[in-house]
């Protein structure tokens, strides 16, 4: 998939990338640390929503690496209020982009930060949301 950066691949990180999913403070802090050292500072940092509909632990991230770096963040993308599409993939289900319901509530020219791409799903709808923009993530899936 053009524009993702995987940094680590998720059978070897596996651990890590469910502690960062869960909000863990230390992975959060690890995770900043060796994302930050790839991302230029002047560069907007825009997380992803949760299931929640709203960025939660990938703002946390964002707001740690802004931390390090002194990247801006920007919290412009929203969705539905949803079932982790980690738990619809376990469970065999499979889902369009309109699940996800996400949308800009801003046009910003920056990088998507997400936590693991597994099915490709929340980066396809942040990009149709705010336009082709990179991505970078923790890990990518199988």
């Amino acid at each position: 998939m053009n524009g993702i950066i995987t940094l680590e691949r998720y059978k070897t990180k596996s651990e890590c990338a469910h502690l960062l999913k869960a909000g863990d403070p230390s992975a959060i802090r690890w995770t900043a640390m060796r994302m930050s050292e790839l991302l230029p500072s002047s560069l907007p940092l825009i997380p992803v929503p949760s299931h929640f509909g709203y960025a939660t632990t990938m703002l946390a991230l964002a707001n740690e690496i802004s931390k390090i770096n002194g990247n801006p963040v920007a919290d412009v993308l929203r969705g539905n209020h949803r079932e982790s599409l980690y738990t619809l993939k376990y469970a065999g289900v499979s889902v369009d982009p309109s699940y996800l319901g996400m949308y800009a509530t801003a046009k910003v020219n920056g990088i998507i930060l997400d936590n693991v791409v597994a099915t490709g799903m929340t980066v396809k709808c942040a990009r149709l949301a705010l336009g082709n923009l990179p991505c970078i993530c923790f890990a990518g899936g199988k």
